[in-house]
């Protein structure tokens, strides 16, 4: 891959970044030194603050980030931050790519070590007649959780 350079984000003609995730000060003419923060994320020092490498190449490609959002690696390697790899996305889409990628487990439903519930239950729920607060009761469970898995809200995979 070859090595692009972009102006970072707010310090045009100061710093630099590039598609592989390196930085550049044009003053000292010369790369910075990255450090890991929190033993994962890269990052440098720029006028005595610390920069997440993955924040100032998602800056220069993909524009400033949206209100709400987070940076995210598709691959969920910390260590690779060029541009295609990174995108702004939510929390839940960053729960998504660690499931898809292996790196955490899908806890939905049974898998949740907290579940009350099991697909045999659920069903019976949906079939049991009277108030949500009185079937709660009869399975150790919130009317609202009862209200929300009649509703297909909730364990919305079991028929």
């Amino acid at each position: 891959m070859k090595e692009l350079w972009r102006p970072v984000v707010g310090l045009e003609g100061k710093y630099l970044v590039s598609n592989v995730g390196r930085v550049w000060s044009v003053r000292l003419n010369a790369p910075l030194s990255l450090v890991l923060l929190a033993g994962k994320y890269p990052a440098c020092n720029i006028n005595r603050k610390m920069h997440k490498v993955h924040h100032l190449v998602a800056e220069a490609w993909h524009g400033p980030r949206p209100e709400g959002l987070l940076c995210l690696h598709r691959d969920d390697d910390k260590l690779n931050n060029t541009p295609e790899n990174l995108y702004w996305g939510t929390q839940s889409q960053n729960m998504r790519d660690c499931i898809r990628n292996g790196h955490r487990q899908d806890q939905a439903g049974t898998a949740n070590p907290s579940a009350k519930l099991d697909p045999d239950k659920v069903r019976a729920i949906r079939s049991a007649e009277g108030t949500c607060a009185g079937i709660g009761k009869q399975f150790g469970i919130h009317a609202q959780t009862v209200s929300l898995i009649k509703r297909g809200k909730l364990w919305a995979t079991v028929e």
